[in-house]
């Protein structure tokens, strides 16, 4: 069985660097095999995701960078 947006993540990495020199810093919206045109925001990407497909069926919206960034949240402890 294969895992949930398995195929979308498959197919935004096997495009990742093509799109980046187009396209960087915008949002790719997949669901299976279908890619919708970029979006400039996060907030038009959820937009044309829902109104494409529905909200039956996950779908991915990942914003288009050469290397993923790395987020460091400091300061969490989890010490009893």
């Amino acid at each position: 069985m294969s895992g949930i947006l398995e195929r979308e993540l498959t197919i935004f990495n096997e495009y990742r660097l093509i799109w980046c020199k187009r396209c960087q810093g915008k949002f790719a919206i997949i669901q299976d095999d279908t890619v919708l045109p970029f979006a400039d925001t996060w907030e038009s990407a959820i937009t044309e995701a829902y109104t494409a497909f529905g909200v039956s069926r996950p779908f991915l919206i990942k914003q288009i960078f050469k290397v993923d960034p790395v987020i460091f949240i400091g300061g969490f402890s989890c010490a009893a």
